[in-house]
């Protein structure tokens, strides 16, 4: 979301806003280098629930490589970024 044109204490608001309805809105956050296919329940072809995956990945953002992490259900890798990235597959064995 970009919302041009705040000034500082406009800007502090909306970010708050967006925070609070569960947007991030902090740089340093580790949620800003992941990235998720719907997964399981709203995917009939995924096997894994990915956002668990995900929520558990932001939580331990010690174990990442520094490379963006897309995490996927299914073969397809659905969403993953075009440029480099570490793709971790929700309910899949390898």
């Amino acid at each position: 979301v970009v919302v041009p044109d705040l000034d500082a204490a406009a800007a502090h608001r909306v970010a708050a806003r967006l925070t609070s309805g569960g947007l991030v809105s902090d740089g340093d956050s580790p949620w800003t280098s992941i990235t998720a296919c719907v997964g399981a329940p709203a995917c009939s072809k995924a096997v894994g629930d990915t956002r668990a995956l995900a929520e558990q990945l932001a939580a331990n953002p010690q174990q990442r490589s520094g490379l963006p992490i897309h995490v996927v259900a299914c073969e397809r890798r659905c969403g993953a970024p075009a440029g480099p990235h570490t793709t971790v597959y929700a309910g899949i064995s390898s």
